[in-house]
């Protein structure tokens, strides 16, 4: 049976933005694979957008880096999509990262490989405010971003009561005890 090899791209680096994470899954020696990536957000004006692409060149000029993950059998291609299909669309890096945390639990990567990935996951350089349709706007007691997560506070100056500025969702956040309220500069959202 043929193997498919699950690699992740990155994007060539525009400006200050954090790179684009692509996941691809192709036959060994391809010169083209199908991508998996989230498209879109409150830096394009638009919300999240999860895009299947076939026969995309596996060595695009517009990655600048590629890093094997691991291979699956071909049968297994439905399940791969399945957990792509899964993951709530957010940001690339990190939705790249519950990808890779569902091919863990269905076992078709290996265990641990989301958890590393979720190290390299930049900082968002671009104001979340700046499309009320986008999938990040947060809601009082939920968030998107891992660094924020409604468990309550997890570092310095995160006591309860206090107020701190949130560099992704730009706007700031105060843990009640129970959940994260959320504060842009004209008031509670």
């Amino acid at each position: 049976m043929a193997k498919l090899q699950i690699w992740l791209a990155f994007g060539k680096r525009r400006e200050e933005d954090p790179l684009h994470w692509i996941l691809i899954l192709a036959l060994e020696g391809s010169a083209t694979g199908t991508y998996y990536h989230v498209t879109g957000g409150p830096t394009q004006g638009r919300g999240y957008t999860l895009e299947i692409q076939d026969g995309k060149r596996v060595n695009s000029h517009g990655i600048s880096a590629h890093y094997y993950i691991g291979e699956i059998d071909e049968k297994d291609r439905n399940k791969f999509k399945a957990a792509a299909q899964k993951v709530p669309k957010q940001r690339c890096q990190k939705w790249t990262v519950q990808v890779l945390k569902e091919l863990e639990k269905k076992n078709l990567v290996a265990s641990g490989t989301g958890d590393y990935w979720s190290t390299q996951v930049e900082a968002s350089t671009k104001s979340a405010g700046k499309s009320s349709s986008s999938s990040t706007t947060a809601v009082v007691g939920q968030s998107s971003s891992s660094s924020t997560s409604t468990s309550g506070p997890s570092g310095i100056g995160e006591a309860a009561g206090d107020w701190i500025w949130d560099d992704e969702h730009q706007c700031y956040r105060c843990w009640d005890g129970t959940k994260w309220i959320w504060r842009s500069a004209s008031g509670l959202e």
